[in-house]
């Protein structure tokens, strides 16, 4: 692709799910859902190249109480996991930052806005809806 498209740079970004088809690990192995997925994503990326303009960033970051440790520490070391925690406790470590990254056309307007927090929502959760931490997010 970088080749085809006289795009000198790309960069990567990766997350996981719980509720996606699976990916194969080997090429040759990818299901058709795969291929027509990175097919799109090639697509994307090259007509997202076509379209680039000239463009400033900004950044901002913030703290924000989306989320819980679903794990906590038992006497003896033991850890324990927390599915349900409608009380809110801290019960371990969060990372409460929220980054901003904004990118704006000459003219000051939002092109893209990147949103970056470390939060892992569960979808499904134990009675099969959306789990406090997102669905609580203020």
């Amino acid at each position: 692709m970088k080749t085809s498209s006289g795009i000198s740079h790309v960069l990567v970004i990766a997350t996981h799910t719980h509720s996606a088809p699976v990916i194969g690990d080997e090429e040759n192995k990818a299901s058709s859902w795969e291929r027509e997925t990175l097919d799109k994503v090639s697509k994307a990326i090259l007509a997202a190249h076509q379209q680039a303009v000239e463009a400033q960033l900004g950044v901002g970051y913030g703290s924000v109480d989306a989320g819980y440790n679903r794990r906590t520490m038992r006497a003896g070391g033991k850890v324990e996991m927390i599915w349900e925690n409608p009380q809110r406790r801290h019960m371990g470590p969060v990372d409460r930052t929220v980054a901003v990254l904004r990118i704006d056309d000459k003219q000051g307007r939002p092109i893209a806005i990147l949103i970056n927090h470390a939060l892992h929502p569960v979808v499904f959760g134990v009675r099969g809806f959306l789990t406090r931490p997102i669905s609580s997010a203020r």
